[in-house]
């Protein structure tokens, strides 16, 4: 085997933040998604317990280390999608650390050894790009004058003919003006706070904010539930009638991510970056173009209007009359899928689920276990027409968005591609002769029951009945996926990549590849 100069090894997803479970609540989940700390860290520390005869191992966490948005807050608004004030968001960096302190003890570590360490920025942490953040983290991980690097701004992180990014970028829920936020970060530097409410956040964040963070104080499994893109609407709508607004809410953000895709692609189209637009348009301009309405769709065409049946007059009554404009994202049950929106687990998925689920809104009643069964044939039919039989084949990216854009990326220099985000690893051979990869996560996964789609009508009936009554308890242990992988990137002497592996995380075994 040929001497390798370095290993460098990717996880991202982590996830770390919410409260812990509550000892004297049994089967309490806290507000987590991540729930397996000790292993991450006892993954990066088998880094730096490597033997001396070893390469040098460079550990690369490509966003969502830490996730802001499961933190409560105990004045103002409950839930924020971005926290600007920078003392606030030192304070939940600090307790998000206070609680997982194992694993920036073993980055300290890792550090210390005389190891790098690499940190890119993903969308449930957006506000560790601030100075004051920055400082903190640096300071927590005891960094200064050691090998570590954060990476911000938008930037990508090259290893030799690999590129490595989070992936948020492709997916329209979660893109994030980084013009926007570079205002924040230019004024914070310089001690001012006069333009903290100049960032819009992205539409995902918007949406845990203000849809699943409410929505999971009684039903734990909404951030959990993977491939999303036909289960979590119609789930919940099934248990729950009354949490139509919310949905609602959902559904109006499915509309304005339309809006904005469009846009961006008129606007690229004529050789402008809406994106880079933000330090003129002010806090609810560039990128997102505002969040408050439906109003134009930047000079282009009025959608047609959708045809006038019960679907349409119930999208009336809870977007409060912008059914065109969903309709014009939807095609009301028509092929659109992930060329409309992304699969991050933030934005509950693709918007065709809204369909499927929103035409449980037409039924009444409460949520009852009677009232729950009724509706199990019109759940059932809404799951099975959305699901996505690939989202967990490790060969496969289904998410089109995903895949165009490393196929686009693995041109010149660039060979292999890695992202995180979309918390489902993948490896899948591109036709720059290198690799796509996704480092999955290291939190908590939760799949819907093959048994619902592909098992007899009986078999359905049942399955689905054990899911609904577990999710409607809280008590799905026996749903839930640790699968914690990484990328592995072996780099020889010449500074490109041998091997680009994909790997399950083994205590016994820690690089052995899948």
């Amino acid at each position: 085997m040929t001497q390798l100069a370095r290993q460098v090894y990717v996880i991202s997803d982590l996830h770390l933040g919410g409260v812990y479970p509550d000892p004297d609540v049994p089967g309490d989940r806290g507000f987590r998604i991540c729930t397996h700390a000790d292993a991450v860290a006892a993954f990066i520390r088998s880094l730096a317990d490597r033997p001396a005869s070893a390469p040098p191992a460079e550990l690369v966490v490509n966003g969502d280390v830490v996730d802001f948005l499961a933190e409560r807050h105990s004045r103002g608004p409950e839930w924020r999608p971005f926290n600007a004030e920078p003392d606030v968001a030192v304070d939940l960096l600090r307790a998000i650390v206070d609680r997982d302190r194992v694993v920036f003890d073993a980055m300290a570590a890792h550090l210390a050894a005389g190891h790098r360490l690499v940190i890119l920025l993903g969308n449930h942490d957006v506000e560790m790009a601030l100075p004051q953040v920055r400082a903190a983290l640096m300071e927590e991980l005891d960094a200064t004058g050691k090998d570590f690097t954060f990476i911000h701004d938008g930037e990508a992180y090259v290893v030799g003919d690999a590129l490595i990014e989070h992936g948020n970028e492709y997916d329209r829920w979660n893109r994030v003006n980084y013009a926007q936020l570079r205002r924040i970060r230019a004024d914070l530097s310089r001690f001012r706070t006069d333009h903290l409410d100049f960032f819009e956040p992205p539409a995902g964040s918007l949406m845990v904010a203000d849809v699943i963070n409410p929505i999971k104080e009684n039903y734990r499994f909404v951030d959990l539930l993977k491939p999303q893109n036909g289960a979590a609407i119609p789930m919940l709508l099934a248990l729950e009638p009354g949490l139509r607004p919310l949905i609602g809410k959902a559904a109006k953000f499915a509309a304005t991510a339309q809006e904005l895709a469009a846009r961006r692609k008129a606007a690229n189209a004529m050789g402008a970056d809406i994106s880079a637009s933000g330090e003129d348009d002010g806090p609810m301009g560039g990128e997102m173009g505002g969040m408050g309405g439906m109003g134009g769709m930047g000079g282009m065409s009025a959608p047609t209007a959708p045809p006038d049946d019960e679907v349409t007059r119930e999208l009336e009554a809870v977007l409060g009359g912008k059914a065109d404009a969903f309709h014009e994202a939807l095609q009301v049950g028509e092929e659109v899928g992930r060329e409309v929106v992304g699969s991050d687990i933030s934005a509950m998925g693709t918007a065709r689920l809204l369909v499927g689920g929103l035409r449980l809104l037409l039924t009444r009643g409460d949520g009852s276990t009677e009232a729950v069964r009724k509706r199990f044939p019109a759940l059932l039919q809404a799951l099975r027409s959305n699901q996505d039989s690939t989202a967990f084949d490790r060969g496969t990216e289904s998410g089109a968005e995903y895949w165009d854009a490393a196929k686009e990326l693995a041109q010149g220099p660039v060979k292999h591609v890695v992202f995180g985000h979309t918390h489902l690893p993948k490896r899948v051979e591109l036709p720059s002769g290198g690799y796509y990869l996704n480092s999955g996560t290291w939190a908590d996964v939760l799949r819907f029951p093959d048994r619902v789609i592909e098992g007899t009508h009986d078999e359905q009936m049942t399955a689905l009945q054990g899911f609904v009554d577990a999710v409607k308890a809280n008590d799905f242990s026996d749903y839930t996926l640790f699968r914690p992988t990484y990328v592995r990137l072996d780099v020889g002497p010449d500074g490109t990549v041998a091997e680009a592996a994909l790997c399950d995380y083994d205590p016994d075994a820690p690089t052995e590849a899948s």
